[in-house]
C-alpha cells in the first residue's frame, strides 16, 4: 500500500512497477484524477480539507472558518480515516512516498513493515525561516519508525541519518 501523490512520475512509476510484477498494489492519494493501470486507488475525502471558499458563502451556510479548530480537527479526521482504511486493506507493507502530505499520513498508521522513500525537501530543508517544528518532529519519528528508508542519493540518506535513521535501514536506489 503506497501513500503519496498519484500524479507524481516517481510515485506512479514505483506503484505501477509493483503492479506489473503481480503484487496487489494500492495507492492512497489526495488527487481526484488518479488512475494507474492495475492499481486500486483510494482518494482522501475532500471533507477533511479546510474550507477555503468565499467568506460570504461560508457565512450563508453558517460554516464559520474558525482556523484553530479546523487546524486540529481535519488532520485528526484524515489520520482516523486512513487508519481505518489500512486496517480494512491489511497490507503487508505501507510505503510513504514522500513525507509531505499525503505521504506523511503513513507515519501515523499501525503497520509492521513501514517503508519511507525520502525526497529532497523531506530531510534536507529543516532549518531557517521555512522550518516547521511539527514537520521536523514527524520526520524524526518516521526515521525511527521505518523498517527501511530509501533514497536516490547518499546525500539524502545522510540527511535522513541526521534525523535519526539508522545506517542499517538506509539504502540508495537508482
Amino acid at each position: 500500500c503506497h501513500i503519496g501523490w498519484a500524479t507524481s512520475a516517481h510515485t506512479a512509476r514505483w506503484v505501477k512497477w509493483f503492479a506489473d510484477q503481480g503484487h496487489d498494489s494500492r495507492l492512497i492519494t489526495n488527487e481526484d484524477k488518479a488512475e494507474i493501470d492495475g492499481v486500486k486507488t483510494y482518494v482522501i475525502p475532500k471533507r477533511f480539507e479546510v474550507e477555503s471558499g468565499p467568506r460570504w458563502k461560508r457565512y450563508m451556510r453558517l460554516s464559520f472558518n474558525i482556523w484553530r479548530i479546523q487546524k486540529m480537527k481535519y488532520p485528526m479526521q484524515r489520520i482516523l480515516w486512513l487508519r481505518n482504511l489500512i486496517n480494512k486493506i491489511n497490507p503487508d507493507i505501507v510505503h510513504s512516498h514522500p513525507l509531505w502530505y499525503p505521504g506523511s499520513l503513513g507515519v501515523f498508521v499501525n503497520c509492521k513493515n513501514f517503508v519511507v522513500t525520502v525526497m529532497n525537501g523531506d530531510v534536507m530543508y529543516h532549518h531557517g525561516k521555512d522550518a516547521s517544528l511539527g514537520h521536523h518532529l514527524m520526520v524524526m519519528y518516521a526515521m525511527r519508525k521505518a523498517k527501511l528508508i530509501t533514497g536516490v542519493s547518499q546525500t539524502l540518506l545522510n540527511a535522513a541519518q541526521k534525523h535519526g535513521a539508522s545506517e542499517k535501514k538506509t539504502h540508495v536506489i537508482r
